[in-house]
């Protein structure tokens, strides 16, 4: 679970970082990362995170 790459980087886990970490494919990577930057997860922390999916 790419979650586990969000609190890597020191952040709380909760249910919006889990929904936005379970979107796959092309539009889900894009809409993994603007989720994660949605809720205060910066852009250079969500891209790997969205890249682990």
């Amino acid at each position: 679970m790419n979650a586990k790459v969000v609190a890597s980087y020191g952040y709380n886990v909760g249910p919006k970082v889990r929904k936005a970490c379970s979107n796959h494919g092309v539009s889900g990577y894009q809409k993994c990362i603007q989720q994660l930057v949605n809720t205060g997860v910066r852009f250079e922390h969500a891209v790997p995170a969205c890249n682990a999916a």
